[in-house]
């Protein structure tokens, strides 16, 4: 797919913020694909493992007729659906209706008439909420730096201080950035921030850049760094995963890199056919470090679904429990040679103007010399 991104709904603000929204247009790249839309898979029932684990807490009076509804209305632990469908277009499922017809003070809210992993998703201006950022107008250092997503500064979808909303909006990022100072980002997707710490130069276009990269802390339970342990949610699964179902509507999902890249090597053991590889799977992002002006940026995640037995629900019953890979992505942004051209602009104006004052200086020195040369007599 190719991605083409707009700014909706900006709004300058009298602090030195703008608010916004952010919309995505996704188009099926046909010719760099070996596949198509109409392609059939098999996966895990996301859905119906969505339900049972929501489910799972309630009295035998509110799970038993669910358990039956998933029999009647045919579900299986795996089903087979269009690539399409899957991504954009979406599927119905009765559990989706089902869950629509429950009253409101049971807390199931979901505002999704069908499954998909990206639905309603396209060219929505929506989905990703309401960012706050600042402009640099008053303070240049604090340039891109989000100042609340959603109207506030934290998510409440994890635990102090895990869920507040620190860094840039992914897009700006202040000038004269540093090799040892990490960066931070915010991911609507992940309902968090992320920092990328230094990992090499790398020269993209001509331009020397600073690729910072995600590693063993980004996704981190605590046992490394102490302040990661709030990201758990109050259970800790082995390093290498984030626990998103607080932000997914109670679905029991969980993002990590791709093929568990940097994961504890308990979900390799779960799944056949992982082959983590740092080269196609290391979340990145490269700045010119004077101007801050992103480089080159790969944002790939992988959405994981935890498949588990759930004693109530007899189509859970006897299952494994396995953190099951349903999908990785990447987001790519490269900086083109036409825009590279104008930060190399950017980065010489100093030394242009310097040249050029250093002429005039030296041009109106010999004008100068020149005059006197015709007026003093010999």
């Amino acid at each position: 797919f190719s991605i083409e991104e707009k700014k909706t709904h900006i709004v300058m603000n009298p602090n030195g913020t703008v608010t916004f929204k952010i919309s995505r247009k996704w188009f099926f790249d046909k010719e760099s694909s070996n596949g198509t839309l109409d392609d059939i898979v098999t996966t895990l029932n996301a859905v119906a493992m969505s339900a049972a684990t929501t489910a799972k807490d309630w009295s035998r009076l509110m799970t038993s007729p669910l358990s039956i509804a998933m029999i009647q209305t045919g579900q299986k632990i795996y089903i087979q659906k269009k690539v399409g469908d899957l991504l954009f277009f979406g599927y119905k499922d009765p559990l989706l209706d089902i869950a629509d017809s429950l009253p409101k003070f049971i807390g199931v809210d979901i505002p999704f008439d069908k499954f998909g992993w990206f639905y309603k998703r396209n060219e929505s201006s929506d989905f990703e909420g309401v960012f706050n950022m600042n402009t640099g107008v008053n303070d240049i250092y604090q340039l891109g730096r989000l100042h609340n997503w959603n109207y506030y500064n934290f998510t409440n979808f994890y635990d102090e201080p895990c869920d507040m909303v620190n860094g840039s909006a992914g897009e700006l990022f202040p000038p004269n950035q540093t090799k040892e100072k990490a960066i931070e980002f915010y991911s609507a997707d992940l309902c968090r921030s992320l920092k990328l710490t230094f990992k090499e130069e790398e020269v993209i276009h001509g331009i020397t850049g600073y690729k910072y990269t995600g590693n063993e802390y980004t996704f981190d339970n605590g046992t490394l760094d102490p302040s990661n342990e709030c990201f758990c949610n109050g259970a800790c699964s082995p390093a290498g995963v984030l626990n998103v179902t607080s932000c997914r509507y109670g679905a029991p999902g969980f993002v990590s890199f791709p093929h568990f890249y940097l994961a504890d090597k308990f979900y390799l053991d779960q799944v056949e056919g992982m082959r983590p590889d740092a080269a196609k799977h290391t979340l990145f992002i490269t700045l010119q470090p004077e101007t801050g002006i992103p480089l080159d940026v790969a944002a790939r995640f992988q959405i994981n679904i935890l498949l588990s037995p759930i004693e109530k629900f007899s189509l859970f019953k006897n299952v494994p429990t396995i953190y099951f890979p349903m999908i990785w992505f990447e987001q790519r942004a490269t900086i083109t040679s036409r825009l590279a051209w104008q930060v190399k602009f950017a980065l010489a104006a100093p030394l242009i103007g310097q040249i050029v004052s250093f002429l005039f200086i030296v041009g109106g020195v010999a004008v100068m010399a020149y005059y006197l040369y015709l007026i003093v007599p010999y």
